[in-house]
């Protein structure tokens, strides 16, 4: 019956455990008899021998109980010159621990059955012991040990034994299953976003080492196959010990593929941890779902995320703005400030093209942006362009991709409800009070000028989208609810993401005639307006003779900064010809592009006043164009030690030679104008 009860013990444990998790232990031993247990027999027992052959089975929970069962076959020698033999079925349990990553201790206790062969006869006896062993692991698959072990038969033997153990460990087991994955928290990932989530994180994730010893040499990764081409490694170790655990943030290096979602969706992902248990490569997986948005999603969480939007690089944007830019540059006034034409150019376009302002009615910024957890749908700029219509996200995008694809510098301001774009003239703002004469709807920031439009009130025309621009920014600025986030630096966290261009529709251009009239209106009454009051002032001033030189001198740098090249060259051959009145013409041929004759008028200013620091500007650039590189650099070295600042923002005079001529700043509102 004993027999019976362990063969099935030992049948259980083979087929109903997976392979993985069995051991096989095969121990030979050398018996000491302790003597018979019969009372009435004397002993009889010399040394003996035996092997015994087990499966065992350490649990999971808790980790160190361990169970075996098996057969042995043990024989000893007789004063008869017999030899008692003896077939072992035995079952037990114990506690299985290690010490470290290769020595284990096991101390069990077992029972059974005994069949024992004596001079041709049998009989069958129960049989109990315990047995003790140290193990020392030489890979995870294989471990020698010594130990000993103690059996008692009652009415037969008992005796103790010295054993060599040997298991194998099927499949390494638990090293093959150590990482035990706790808690995974994914945040839903946006699309226009997938750059981002290179460097920061949209989720975490835990695990225990639940296997046998310490685990060394982990790589962790995250990895969806429909959307990533590699997997991203999210996190390494040296070594993480027994039963401790690691916290680590999720990553991702997405494709543009994942541009390709336009409905919410989960995808799948996996996240693997690799690592090292003596000396043998393992690897462990856990699959995740993540629900990623649609491209155009995105939440209010931090205002800088829409300029992952702002994208010059998009085909049809740049057709459009390279259209408005060519108007710029044919529509008369070339030689005022470039980026301001092109500001003015661009709005324009828009404004022909049929643009129109229209709040979206499911995600109206005014709510969406006060409360950071709705998710708002924001188009990119070829969409609004297509579809000729947006609220004042989507307008203040497409302002701002059409001018940075022009290289001119956007940045966009935050109101409470409100959102509107702005653009850098790249003027100094004391070149700009005097440019513009007032500067009540200029932005300072950076020590450069900021012009704000209202991109709502673009079919009011330019010059009135400014006026409520500047506006909107002096009420909030002076309520302190004004912010403004220059483009360039909210790229640095959040990338530009241009739509795939498989998918942009080709955009119809506005009617050159008509754009060109209108920027031509906007340009003659911006002009008009800004010189007309100091004109005045000006003109009275020389009719009054009350130093008419210099009034008359002022007058012609009020021209020449406004583009109106001849009536300022007039003035200025109605003076003497000063140091002052030379680099002033030396600017006008400058901006005719009559670089020698702009050279002569900059080397007279030099001639009488050899730290004139604006004749020094014009002779370095008016070289620099003309290609003298050596002349060019050496004015613009005697510069830097009369006025670095001014010298500094003209950088790429220094070392001449090895620049390009893209390096050198555009002419137009740029130039030192001397009053």
């Amino acid at each position: 019956m004993i027999r019976k009860m362990f063969v099935c013990i030992v049948i259980w444990m083979a087929i109903g455990l997976p392979v993985s998790a069995l051991e096989l232990t095969i121990i030979p031993g050398f018996g000491v008899p302790l003597g018979s247990t019969d009372s009435d027999t004397p002993n009889p027992y010399g040394f003996g021998a035996g092997v015994y052959l087990g499966l065992g089975h350490t649990l999971t929970t808790p980790s160190w109980l361990y169970l075996e069962g098996g057969l042995g076959y043990y024989g000893n020698s007789t004063d008869g010159g017999e030899n008692l033999s003896r077939l072992n079925f035995e079952g037990g349990a114990g506690a299985s621990l290690y010490m470290g990553p290769r020595l284990n201790f096991k101390a069990l206790a077992f029972a059974g059955g005994s069949q024992g062969f004596y001079q041709g006869g049998t009989g069958t006896y129960a049989v109990f012991g315990a047995r003790l062993q140290l193990g020392y692991v030489i890979n995870p698959t294989f471990s020698l040990g010594l130990g000993t072990s103690y059996r008692y038969t009652p009415n037969l033997y008992h005796g103790l034994s010295v054993v060599l153990t040997a298991g194998i460990n099927f499949s390494s087991g638990r090293e093959s299953r150590a990482i035990e994955f706790q808690e995974i928290q994914t945040e839903p990932v946006f699309p226009i976003l997938y750059q981002y989530y290179d460097e920061n994180t949209f989720g975490s994730a835990s695990f225990t080492n639940a296997g046998r010893g310490t685990i060394n040499d982990g790589v962790i990764h995250f990895f969806a196959p429909s959307y990533m081409s590699v997997p991203k490694v999210c996190g390494r170790f040296d070594s993480l010990g027994k039963d401790d655990e690691l916290t680590f943030a999720l990553s991702a290096l997405f494709s543009e593929d994942i541009l390709t979602i336009i409905e919410d969706k989960k995808i799948s992902a996996e996240i693997t941890v690799q690592y090292t248990y003596l000396g043998n490569e393992y690897e462990n997986a856990m699959t995740q779902p993540v629900l990623v948005h649609n491209r155009n999603a995105l939440t209010w969480t931090d205002d800088t995320k829409v300029a992952a939007f702002i994208s010059g690089k998009d085909p049809q944007v740049m057709r459009f703005a390279r259209n408005s830019a060519g108007i710029a540059d044919d529509g008369g006034f070339a030689n005022v400030n470039k980026p301001f034409r092109q500001g003015m150019a661009v709005l324009e376009a828009l404004r022909v093209h049929g643009i129109t302002y229209v709040p979206d009615p499911k995600t109206p910024y005014k709510e969406f942006s006060t409360n950071t957890d709705a998710l708002d749908y924001i188009q990119f700029p070829s969409q609004a362009l297509a579809y000729r219509s947006g609220d004042c996200d989507d307008l203040t995008i497409l302002y701002n991709s059409l001018l940075e694809s022009l290289a001119v510098e956007t940045a966009f301001i935050t109101v409470p409800g409100h959102i509107l774009p702005a653009f850098s003239v790249d003027m100094w703002p004391a070149e700009a009070e005097k440019f513009f004469g007032d500067d009540r709807n200029l932005i300072y920031m950076d020590d450069t000028t900021w012009i704000p439009v209202e991109i709502t009130a673009l079919r009011q025309g330019f010059l009135r989208a400014w006026e409520l621009g500047g506006k909107q920014w002096r009420e909030a600025d002076a309520a302190g609810e004004a912010v403004i986030y220059r483009t360039h630096e909210s790229w640095n966290t959040y990338q530009a993401v241009a739509r795939p261009a498989s998918e942009t529709e080709i955009v119809e251009l506005p009617d050159q005639d008509d754009l060109l009239l209108a920027y031509e209106n906007r340009i003659e009454k911006f002009v008009s307006a800004s010189i007309s009051a100091r004109e005045q002032e000006l003109l009275t001033e020389i009719r009054s003779g009350r130093n008419p030189e210099r009034s008359r001198n002022a007058l012609g740098v009020l021209y020449a900064r406004h583009g109106l090249l001849d009536k300022a060259y007039e003035e200025f051959m109605n003076l003497p010809r000063t140091p002052r009145v030379n680099v002033n013409l030396g600017n006008i041929a400058f901006l005719q592009e009559e670089m020698a004759e702009a050279s002569r008028f900059y080397q007279s200013a030099l001639a009488e006043d050899p730290d004139n620091r604006a004749a020094l500007l014009g002779f370095s650039r008016s070289r620099y164009e003309a290609g003298d590189f050596r002349e060019s650099e050496e004015a613009y070295i005697t510069l830097i030690g009369i006025a670095p600042e001014l010298a500094d923002r003209y950088a790429y005079l220094g070392g001449a030679a090895q620049s390009t001529r893209a390096a050198s700043a555009e002419a137009a509102g740029y130039l030192l104008w001397d009053e």
